[in-house]
């Protein structure tokens, strides 16, 4: 899960007993777990933790164009310039 905290929060598992601690206004991936920590309730209704939705992974597009072959157009120009001066 990607979270956004306004403050340091520090959440408990409460089976295992692990943490899991944020930083001030940080976006950070957090561990499903820290939705069962009473404090993740409190830190939403607050303010403090947004929960961010994970972003959709983007389709592969089709292969960019080949590049553009060159008309010459700006040689011949150039050339024209320099004849002039």
């Amino acid at each position: 899960m990607r979270i956004f905290t306004e403050k340091k929060l520090e959440f408990r598992h409460p089976v295992t007993g692990e943490t899991f601690a944020t930083r001030l206004k940080d976006f950070t991936n957090a561990p499903e777990w820290i939705e069962k920590d009473p404090l993740f309730a409190w830190a939403v209704k607050e303010g403090s933790l947004i929960a961010v939705e994970p972003v959709p992974e983007v389709a592969v597009h089709a292969a960019p164009a080949e590049p553009k072959k060159s008309t010459g157009k700006r040689k011949a120009e150039s050339k024209k310039e320099a004849d002039a001066e």
